[in-house]
Order: structure tokens, then C-alpha cells, then sequence
């Protein structure tokens, strides 16, 4: 059964990148736990003005049963080299890429098995 979950904001791949609020978690997270869940729950985010890094993602990333990213594309290969970061530290860590990027191009998700 999961007990820890993590959510991610990955940053943005270039320089000057905006910030936005992270709506989308609250959403997921009401949803999760209206089937149940009663785990432990966090968000990071690594957009400017919240600053998560990348070694406290990993940190919290490799202790959580399942780490959701949200990315758009400019976020998506961060979302990506972190989530392979993670499951090199916990292979056992479920690791899930959602968000614009995955909605618009899925192929590339599912190109991808290095991080699965």
C-alpha cells in the first residue's frame, strides 16, 4: 500500500521562465484521496519563487512510494532526469510524468523506458 506520495513541479528549461501556482495538485490530491488514500502527501516545486532543488526533490523523491511530476514541455526533461535520478536511488519508487507535455506528445513518454 503507498504511503508516501510526492508531488513535483520540475523547473523550466530556460532562463527568465515565469512561475505559476500549482492548481493542478490540489485537484489530484482531493481526487486521491477521495478513493481512500490516507498517506502522507508533499508538493515541491522548483519553478522561481518556490526554488525546491533538485537534491531535496531527490531526497524526498527517493523515500516516497510514488513521485507524480506535472511538466509542460519546457519542464519535461527536467521532470525526466529527475525522475531517472530518483529510481536509480529506489527502483522501487513509482515514478509518473503527467501534465501538457504528456497530454500533447505521449509518444515520447512512452519512447522513453529509462525511467519507468
Amino acid at each position: 500500500m503507498l504511503r508516501r506520495l510526492l508531488y513535483v513541479m520540475p523547473k523550466v528549461g530556460f532562463k527568465g521562465a515565469f512561475s505559476w501556482e500549482c492548481i493542478w495538485a490540489g485537484y489530484l490530491h482531493a481526487w486521491v484521496k477521495a478513493q481512500g488514500w490516507e498517506g502522507e502527501a508533499k508538493l515541491l516545486n522548483a519553478l522561481p519563487r518556490w526554488d525546491a532543488s533538485d537534491d531535496e526533490i531527490l531526497r524526498e523523491g527517493a523515500t516516497s512510494d510514488l513521485v507524480g511530476f506535472f511538466a509542460t514541455s519546457p519542464q519535461y526533461k527536467h521532470a525526466l532526469a529527475l525522475a531517472r535520478a530518483i529510481k536509480e536511488e529506489n527502483p522501487s519508487t513509482l515514478a509518473a510524468i503527467g501534465g501538457a507535455h504528456a497530454s500533447a506528445v505521449p509518444e515520447d513518454l512512452l519512447a522513453d523506458k529509462s525511467w519507468d
